[in-house]
């Protein structure tokens, strides 16, 4: 059974360790790479930082995944204005991928901020797993970032409610 809740200081070495997990996973799988992921992603202060919204210096919400009440992933959301909502981290452990999870995040997400309508996120242009699965939940590239020193581009996507509803 899945369930959410707010991120507390005390997950926040859980944490650590599942977005190390499933970044690193990414890493291999798509950039041929050991280890990697979006910035700070496997420093611990990061998520403490994250799951007490005082040292953040952004306005934010940091839920932790729990299947049953293990923590196997976070979700990291920037509401930028009334009606819009930054996706900045989503991350399930490896062996909790392929089970429907990350659906079930997009439903609660929904749930959670009912008048948000828009999303955006962004995520590695290699990423081609990332893609097909923010496209099946109604999300479409809007454009592409500036290309990084290794080479990389993100991909910027947005999704309308409306456009889900339909």
């Amino acid at each position: 059974m899945i369930n959410f809740a707010k991120a507390t200081t005390a997950d926040a070495p859980r944490l650590c360790d599942v977005a190390t997990l499933s970044f690193d996973d990414d890493a291999r799988r798509f950039f041929a790479l050991e280890a990697g992921g979006p910035p700070r992603y496997n420093e611990l202060q990061y998520h403490v930082e994250l799951a007490d919204s005082r040292a953040y210096a952004k306005p934010h919400n940091y839920y932790k995944i729990l299947w049953g009440h293990v923590i196997v992933g976070g979700i990291v959301v920037f509401p930028t204005d009334n009606d819009t909502c930054h996706l900045g981290l989503m991350f399930i452990a490896p062996e909790y991928q392929d089970r429907g999870l990350g659906a079930q995040c997009f439903t609660f997400l929904d749930q959670q901020y009912p008048t948000t309508k828009r999303w955006t996120l962004s995520t590695p242009s290699c990423c081609t797993r990332n893609h097909y699965f923010y496209e099946k939940h109604g999300y479409v590239k809007i454009g592409e970032g500036e290309v990084d020193p290794e080479g990389f581009t993100d991909w910027k996507y947005e999704r309308s409610r409306l456009a889900v509803q339909v």
